[in-house]
């Protein structure tokens, strides 16, 4: 990771845009949920899963640090910034009201007989 090459792939020449690693996990995102855990040491941690696979994303041995957090937000823009491209594809596209967000967690019908 970080730039490491392995065996099988050519470095990047100086100039050339970073490799980076082919992934090992693809999720479904229309099934994508994603919520907060803890580790193994009780430190926070994002849980990304489709319900077949599963991600966690941790800030690293040494704990929270001020590398994790600008990194979780450079994900989340990312993330953000990958959603308005898709919706600039959708047929309905100019229809869409901004700021509004979907819920992210599934909708899970309560129980059967009336009682809540």
């Amino acid at each position: 990771m970080h730039g490491t090459v392995r065996d099988d792939e050519t470095p990047a020449a100086a100039g050339d845009t970073p490799a980076f690693p082919t992934p090992s996990t693809i999720l479904s995102l229309p099934h994508v949920i994603a919520y907060r855990g803890r580790d193994d040491d009780g430190e926070p941690s994002l849980i990304i899963t489709d319900g077949v696979s599963a991600i966690a994303l941790e800030g690293g041995l040494s704990g929270p640090s001020a590398e994790a957090v600008a990194a979780a937000r450079r994900l989340a823009a990312t993330a953000e910034e990958f959603a308005a491209g898709i919706a600039e594809l959708l047929p309905d596209a100019n229809d869409h009201r901004p700021g509004r967000r979907p819920p992210n967690r599934r909708n899970v019908p309560g129980p059967r007989g009336g009682i809540l």
